[in-house]
């Protein structure tokens, strides 16, 4: 998808950015007035010098004083209210794009540090260089009083211009391997502190909780010496702008005088000379101190305009509502490329399975176990192939799919909240007699009221103050939650002990009497003992399928010896 592809369907930054055109306009308009009034300082300092001092007028400076008062609380007023805007530009942008990027790093297709790039544009339109982007264009206002002064006044402006451009020039060649670097290394320590933090009983249960922390200490070390010396060369470009702007600045002043001493200018353009050369040169001594920001925010920018496009208008219309279906489900040539792969995981694979029905996905490690459930539950795309439940094809049903399947996958996610709202699926306003309900059909019921507060159990997002077996007892009645009619369990009982095993059983079973179908994979034939019928994958292809007993003596019939050739020794 080409950027230009991904902007025209209406998802990308540069649409987004087209949908604040207003707030845009008002930035020129309040940029334009507020430059404008910038020329108050200089208009001010040639008035008194050559009215008020030499007509010796009290009344005339008074007037002065107090229109240069009111155009610089004008220009206050100005500026802050367009600071506000852009900052509101950024905060609409970021919310117009945030939509794309989640569902993007729920893995339908775009770049993991999408969430990262959105945080730089903002940060980029909410510090002063966004102003100073807009005050650019402006520092050719300022030079032209100069020209108009003397063609040497504005000439040295000119020159001091170009020497601060150049400066950016090279801040944007010498901070770019820095700045890849500083985010490589940044990136690398966030990444294993969220591991730490998430993970802190599993390491010190390991022993590996002094070398995590030493590996840790070092990346952090690395990320450190990466900001640092991008913190150096920047503020070193920096220190140069500010001492080139200010050396120009003395160099005008001094030729300014000399063109007074010659009777070329008046004083009162000496010092007018001197404001209007800081004032040109201002904007650009402020975008390259905010260069490595405009540098991620570009940087961010061109990502998002690249990334994979989302779905057109039609594909997001709400889509009608479907009765809940019968119970069955049928794959058709199913080819799914997970998000990331290059190729297909899973290949022409088709089954069929009705109400009541307890389907077992069996297979080495690697098989396309996981990946299946995932197709099924919708989360992946399906690169060929159907899967139709209750002959409706999955993206039919729309957001109404969630409540028909339940899905416990081999690590279950929870989230800071209570008890009940995990197993509601987050839903605010769910029905405590439903989550009971899901509860005990899922056997946790007794669990749940056993701990202190019951199943208003403040939980973190590591699953804390919960077992790895309780943990897993929450996940499925948080599948069971509603009464789905397709349950996908991936290896659902690693961790129970036997009660949990049991319980686990007691679910399925009260699922199939219900009429609802269920497809779980698993490595230990013991998991499988309760299947009508298994399904056999071998590198993502469909090896077998069938009723249990039949596959099982196909998975477990010994391959022929090889024949003999040649001549025995």
């Amino acid at each position: 998808m080409t950027r230009h592809d991904t902007a025209a369907d209406g998802t990308g930054p540069r649409a987004a950015l087209t949908e604040s055109r207003s707030a845009l306009a008002a930035v020129v308009l309040f940029s334009a007035a507020g430059n404008l009034l910038l020329l108050t300082g200089p208009i001010f300092v040639m008035q008194v010098y050559d009215r008020v001092l030499g007509a010796q007028s009290v009344e005339t400076l008074t007037a002065l004083g107090l229109i240069a008062v009111t155009c610089y609380a004008a220009m206050v007023a100005l500026d802050a209210l367009r600071g506000r805007i852009i900052a509101r530009i950024g905060a609409r942008l970021r919310a117009r794009l945030e939509p794309r990027v989640l569902e993007a790093a729920l893995g339908r297709g775009a770049a993991p540090d999408a969430v990262a790039d959105l945080e730089a544009l903002q940060r980029a339109l909410s510090l002063p260089v966004a102003g100073a982007l807009m005050d650019l264009p402006w520092v050719l206002v300022f030079l032209l009083p100069l020209f108009a002064f003397h063609p040497l006044l504005g000439g040295l402006a000119l020159a001091g211009g170009a020497l601060l451009v150049a400066i950016a020039a090279s801040n944007r060649a010498v901070l770019r391997a820095p700045l890849a670097a500083a985010q490589t290394d940044a990136e690398a320590e966030a990444r294993l502190a969220a591991r730490l933090a998430a993970e802190p009983e599993t390491l010190a249960a390991l022993g590996l909780g002094p070398a995590a922390l030493a590996r840790w200490q070092g990346l952090r070390d690395t990320a450190l010496r990466s900001a640092l010396r991008l913190s150096d060369r920047a503020g070193l470009h920096a220190a140069l702008a500010r001492g080139a702007r200010q050396a120009m600045q003395s160099v005008l002043l001094g030729a300014a005088a000399w063109l007074v001493l010659r009777g070329e200018i008046g004083a009162g353009a000496l010092f007018a000379s001197s404001v209007l050369a800081a004032r040109a040169l201002a904007p650009i001594e402020q975008v390259i101190a905010g260069w490595p920001a405009l540098q991620n925010a570009a940087a961010g920018w061109a990502r998002l305009s690249a990334a994979p496009a989302a779905p057109s208008r039609l594909q997001h219309a709400r889509p009608t509502h479907l009765p809940r279906p019968p119970a069955m489900l049928e794959v058709q040539q199913l080819a799914v490329v997970p998000p990331g792969a290059a190729g297909p995981v899973l290949r022409g694979l088709s089954f069929r399975l009705d109400a009541g029905q307890v389907l077992g996905v069996i297979g080495n490690s690697g098989a396309g176990k996981t990946t299946l459930l995932r197709a099924l539950t919708g989360a992946w795309p399906i690169a060929a192939g159907t899967v139709r439940f209750g002959g409706a094809a999955l993206d039919q049903y729309g957001p109404g799919l969630a409540s028909l399947i339940g899905h416990v996958p081999q690590r279950v996610p929870l989230f800071e909240a209570s008890l009940a709202t995990n197993i509601a699926r987050l839903d605010p306003s769910h029905d405590p007699a439903a989550v009971i309900a899901a509860a005990r059909r899922a056997g946790a019921h007794e669990m749940i009221l056993a701990l202190p507060r019951g199943y208003d159990t403040a939980i973190e997002e590591s699953g804390a103050p919960l077992s790895v077996g309780q943990i897993q007892r929450i996940g499925l009645a948080r599948a069971l939650f509603g009464a789905p009619l397709l349950l996908l369990l991936d290896e659902a009982d690693a961790g129970l002990d036997t009660a949990g095993e049991a319980a686990l059983a007691e679910a399925i079973r009260t699922h199939r009497a219900a009429g609802g179908m269920t497809v779980l994979s698993a490595h230990r034939p013991a998991a499988v003992r309760g299947c009508d019928l298994l399904l056999m994958l071998e590198g993502g292809q469909l090896r077998a399928f069938g009723p249990r007993e039949d596959v099982l003596r196909q998975a477990l019939a010994k391959p022929p010896p090889p024949r003999k050739t040649g001549c025995a020794a």
